[in-house]
């Protein structure tokens, strides 16, 4: 019976093949990793995970068992060309999950009124009213259109009135939009102040307010974006309400909403 002849692979090839396996399954475990980043927490960590799968997956394509049992004339261009089409095939994963997997909306913009101040005119006994609405989203709001209405009234104002003034601010607000992205921005912990039109009180006027004879109604429309958005989806605030006694404080005229609207806001 003829001698059966033993192989027993070098430590240089069990090396080799303990590279490659391990660093296929770190990269496998790094793609599906940036599937659940790209949608829960933001696409920059997404992004850094695939470069990351990239950098290992070329270290084991470079060590590889196969690789180096390829004739030394063909080595070089093979791993060259396995390590562009791996980073072909990550950056069109990428490009995947930066079209298809925004991150969720608790990291997107979130514009909220804050409330009215009365300012005192210097040297006169009349006033003028600012509203503040602030973002209070992680992200900036980008593109915001705002238009505001305001008016004084001795009686709370009926439903189909308040529905007037509500849809007279937001024509000019869509007619703002109808002239393309204004590049307007407000910061995460920003605020946005904006002076009432057409109404300034005297002192006894705002005292009127502040004892519940006097109403102030605002009306508020504003349509913005945020970072997170992408052309896919933007966001929509209206605000209807009168103001008495602490101008902190109001009382809504009809549904104070914060509204995302799928699809994109801007004509190509």
């Amino acid at each position: 019976m003829a001698d059966q002849e033993i192989h027993n692979p070098a430590p240089r090839t069990l090396l080799r093949v303990a590279i490659g396996a391990g660093g296929s399954g770190l990269v496998l475990g790094l793609v599906i990793g940036s599937f659940s980043a790209a949608g829960i927490v933001d696409m920059t960590v997404a992004g850094l995970m695939l470069l990351a799968a990239w950098v290992i997956g070329a270290i084991a394509i470079t060590a590889s068992e196969p690789i180096w049992g390829l004739p030394r004339r063909l080595r070089i261009p093979v791993i060259i060309g396995t390590n562009l089409g791996l980073a072909l095939l990550l950056g069109l994963i990428g490009l995947y999950q930066y079209y298809h997997l925004p991150v969720p909306e608790k990291r997107s913009a979130r514009l909220q009124v804050a409330g009215v101040t009365p300012v005192k005119i210097p040297l006169t006994d009349r006033n003028f009213f600012n509203l503040q609405y602030d973002n209070k989203g992680p992200v900036q709001a980008l593109n915001v259109a705002t238009f505001i209405g305001a008016k004084l009234a001795a009686r709370t104002l009926s439903e189909e009135e308040t529905n007037s003034e509500m849809k007279k601010v937001w024509a000019k607000v869509d007619g703002f939009d109808a002239q393309g992205p204004n590049h307007s921005q407000l910061q995460p912990d920003g605020a946005a102040i904006i002076t009432l039109p057409g109404i300034e009180v005297t002192d006894a006027q705002l005292e009127e307010i502040k004892q519940n004879r006097l109403l102030l109604y605002a009306f508020l429309a504003v349509r913005y974006e945020d970072e997170s958005a992408e052309g896919k989806y933007y966001w929509t605030l209206q605000f209807c309400g009168y103001f008495t006694a602490a101008m902190t404080y109001w009382h809504n005229c009809a549904p104070y909403e914060v509204n995302k609207v799928e699809g994109r806001r801007f004509k190509r």
